[in-house]
């Protein structure tokens, strides 16, 4: 498995946004998988207090109340 940070967008606050390419082999059938999705990350006194999985970047967004013209604001 390999995981490629694409974006990463500072939100309000302590969360942030990361875009991000997974790429995986199946164990048995080799078969490459590619996938992007997006994570909102909430950082709390410098830890990783949770973690949000999207299957996109606008939907992420959506979430927190913001647009893709709000993220480049």
């Amino acid at each position: 498995m390999q995981w490629e940070p694409q974006e990463v967008i500072a939100l309000d606050g302590d969360q942030v946004l990361v875009v991000n390419r997974v790429r995986m082999r199946g164990r048995a059938s080799h078969v490459d998988v590619q996938a992007i999705g997006a994570q909102v990350w909430t950082i709390r006194n410098g830890k990783l207090g949770s973690v949000k999985l999207y299957q996109s970047k606008a939907e992420a967004l959506e979430a927190v109340g913001l647009s893709e013209q709000d993220a480049h604001a």
